[in-house]
């Protein structure tokens, strides 16, 4: 069988990332790199073994690319998926995939009339201990779900600040706890309502820290944090907490330093002993690269991780805005 040919559409770090994923992905190759930096673009390109591409042009006219690996900063995924598309290519984006559930829908069309196929790397839905948390909910091994609470907590950037002239990227809600968003939409449905708040300045871009609250039917509810504005010193973090009528699980995973992240689990059942493991978990990125590959071949379901599902995430963010812009809580 024929290789995979994959072409990455980016040379930072997400795009390094899903290099070093589609490495340990059987049958695929990374054919071609393309970005905005030159430089960057040639030192992935020689890590890969691939061809550093002049532009985006000469990728998507290259008929040996079978499909393309969105990596680039957010505020450019609607342009280039739709490039992709046109020039018949399949297309694997990074999250989020675009900036409102609209615009998510609106690719979702245009991968239909297309005849290929849109996927969105929404990395919640293969990490680790949210898929097996899932399980729980959805086997009723601990009962129904009471409540969810996720945070997701980025240093780096000074609350208030302009972003760079260079920053494509979104805020805190679009960028960090679309993707806890996502998984609660994945694991619960849809909420019921949607509240929000933040502290100022908030506003088109500007939502620097947030918290959501969630309510869903049978009166389980969610919290989600996200920040982007800790000190340089405060170590990017994810902890969660799934709240069962006969237990919970706790987690905690921490980024100290440039290589795998700490993690600890502990499951609290009633009436047992607690459970804790720090077992690092399996790669989510090589895990939902080698998941597009099967689709693409036809060897798995392609609802995991669509457009459509995609627009499930956006649609909380979208009522998270509303919920802000009101200050009232809403219904998606």
């Amino acid at each position: 069988m024929a290789p995979l040919r994959i072409a990455l559409l980016g040379a930072g770090g997400m795009a390094q990332m899903h290099a070093a994923a589609w490495a340990q992905v059987g049958g695929v190759e990374v054919s071609a790199v393309a970005g905005r930096s030159p430089e960057r673009v040639a030192a992935l390109a020689a890590r890969c073994g691939a061809h550093a591409a002049s532009d985006v042009a000469a990728v998507l006219a290259d008929p040996r690319i079978d499909a393309v690996d969105v990596c680039t900063p957010t505020a450019l995924h609607e342009d280039l998926v739709l490039r992709v598309l046109a020039a018949g290519k399949h297309v694997f984006c990074e999250t989020p995939l675009a900036a409102d559930a609209a615009t998510a829908h609106r690719l979702a069309d245009a991968a239909r009339t297309s005849g290929r196929l849109l996927q969105v790397a929404l990395l919640s839905r293969f990490a680790q201990p949210g898929a097996s948390v899932r399980e729980l909910a959805r086997a009723g091994t601990w009962g129904a779900p009471v409540c969810f609470t996720a945070t997701r907590l980025w240093p780096g950037r000074v609350r208030g600040a302009a972003p760079a002239p260079d920053d494509h990227h979104g805020d805190a809600l679009e960028e960090l706890a679309l993707f806890d968003l996502d998984y609660l939409a994945w694991t619960l449905g849809r909420p019921l309502r949607v509240g929000a708040t933040a502290p100022p300045p908030h506003g088109p871009g500007q939502v620097d820290h947030v918290l959501v609250a969630l309510e869903y039917a049978a009166g389980a509810t969610a919290f989600v944090e996200a920040s982007r504005v800790l000190p340089d010193s405060f170590s990017f973090r994810i902890e969660g907490r799934a709240l069962f009528e006969r237990g919970v699980v706790e987690w905690h995973v921490r980024f100290d330093g440039p290589g795998p992240p700490t993690m600890r689990v502990a499951h609290h059942p009633h009436g047992g002993a607690v459970r804790t493991s720090e077992a690092l978990e399996a790669n989510p990125y090589e895990a939902e690269c080698r998941h597009f590959a099967a689709c693409v071949r036809g060897e798995a379901d392609p609802a995991l991780l669509s457009a459509d599902a995609a627009g499930e995430g956006l649609t909380v963010v979208d009522s998270a805005r509303r919920s802000l812009a009101s200050g009232k809580p809403v219904a998606p």
